[in-house]
C-alpha cells in the first residue's frame, strides 16, 4: 500500500530539562533534540514507524532491522509532498525523513 501526506514539514527542537520549571524563573535545558515536524510530516512519520510495526509483527521483518531504524522498502515507504528549500537546516530535514522511511 501507498500513502501520499502532503503539506508543511518543519523542524522542531526540543529541550530537555530536569525538573519542572517555574513559570516565573529562566531555566536552562540540560540537553535538546532536532527532528523533522510538522503535521503532515509527523503522520508520515508515524505512518512509516506503524508499517514498519505490522511487518515485525507479522514476521516479514525482523527485530533487529527495525531497531536499527532500517528503512521501508521504497513501494511501502510513505511519500511527503512537502517544500524543503536549500541549506543545511533542509539537507538535516531530508535526511532525518529518509532514516526513518518516508520519502
Amino acid at each position: 500500500m501507498t500513502a501520499l501526506f502532503a503539506g508543511l514539514t518543519t523542524l522542531d527542537v526540543l529541550h530537555r530539562l530536569d525538573h519542572v520549571p517555574d513559570p516565573l524563573l529562566k531555566v536552562t535545558s540540560t540537553d535538546f533534540t532536532m527532528a523533522a515536524g510538522g503535521p503532515a510530516t509527523n503522520a508520515a512519520v508515524t505512518y512509516a514507524a506503524l508499517c514498519e510495526a505490522s511487518r515485525v509483527l507479522n514476521g516479514s521483518g525482523d527485530e533487529a532491522g527495525a531497531a536499527s531504524g532500517t528503512s521501508l522498502p521504497s513501494s511501502d515507504a510513505p511519500t511527503l509532498l512537502t517544500a524543503l528549500g536549500e541549506g543545511p537546516v533542509s539537507a538535516f530535514l531530508a535526511a532525518d525523513l529518509a532514516a526513518v522511511g518516508v520519502r
